[in-house]
């Protein structure tokens, strides 16, 4: 009987080669051999050579075995940056929600481009990260809950609303812009109320943003509260006020956005225009 334990260990040591076409062909062959080859293939990601554990990865990726998520795991600390980031994209591929969280550890990661990969790998994961992310905004790091909050309005899974509202309330700004933003991407109505007193908070920097959120999600509750911003004093308010109200496309702000196409800077005006012309294909005049 043909022993294939011998040829997957012939084909792993192959891995050590540094020539590429003879690394590719191993690595080729192993996901060829499929399933048998995995146990082998897991001992290989705690070589000490690295591109062995990176053949491992690969061929791992390719087969699709869930007996690999466990040990891709583990890679995901591996001392090497790029391995960490290949793991990372490996378990996305299998798609096993026991993943999430070890992830949502490398968005601190030191190597900015592997907790970068990892942010869009957890996008890609979709739904089942939610849970593990909505945890991970009360991580301690202020860098990490901003990064988790883009994550979250990413994916656009609704779940994270309350989360995401309550972050309205973060005593870091970053939070609260990245929350804000979320939200608005989310397009949930139970925001819009959160929003609009983000709106009427006289010293708040972000009601702009809030403006932009609320213009994205299409209340008409917030019509109103919006054609007032359209007087605040606020340049950047009345532009992103004017901007949402175009996206609602609500008559009533028909006339407060006339009058501020005589507003004294330039990009209200244009804002203004904008709405204006849009509220005119919507309603067909």
């Amino acid at each position: 009987m043909h022993d294939l334990s011998s040829d997957i260990a012939t084909l792993i040591h192959a891995l050590l080669n540094e020539d590429h076409k003879i690394h590719q062909s191993a690595v080729e062959s192993l996901i060829a051999i499929g399933s048998p080859a995995v146990p082998l293939l897991i001992e290989a990601l705690k070589d000490p050579n690295y591109q062995v554990r990176n053949g491992a990865v690969w061929a791992l990726r390719k087969i699709g075995d869930m007996r690999a998520v466990e040990p891709l795991i583990e890679a995901l600390t591996d001392e090497s940056a790029a391995q960490r980031g290949f793991a990372a994209e490996a378990l996305v591929m299998l798609g096993d929600e026991r993943a999430a969280t070890p992830m949502i550890a490398l968005l601190r990661d030191a190597n900015w481009i592997t907790a970068s990969l990892v942010s869009d790998y957890l996008i890609e994961m979709g739904g089942i990260a939610v849970p593990s992310l909505i945890v991970a905004m009360n991580d301690p790091q202020c860098q990490a809950r901003s990064n988790v909050a883009g994550i979250l309005g990413r994916i656009g899974d609704t779940q994270a609303v309350p989360t995401l509202i309550a972050a309205l309330n973060d005593q870091a700004a970053l939070i609260r812009r990245a929350a804000v933003w979320a939200l608005g991407e989310l397009r949930d109505a139970r925001a819009v109320e959160h929003l609009l007193a983000v709106l009427r908070k006289k010293n708040e920097d972000l009601r702009p943003k809030a403006a932009e959120a609320l213009g994205k999600i299409g209340d008409a509750c917030a019509v109103a509260p919006l054609m007032a911003a359209l007087r605040d004093r606020d340049d950047d308010l009345r532009i992103m006020a004017a901007e949402a109200l175009g996206r609602i496309g609500d008559v009533r702000a028909i006339v407060p956005l006339t009058k501020a196409l005589k507003d004294r800077r330039r990009m209200v005006r244009e804002k203004a225009a904008e709405a204006l012309e849009a509220l005119r294909a919507i309603q067909g005049m």
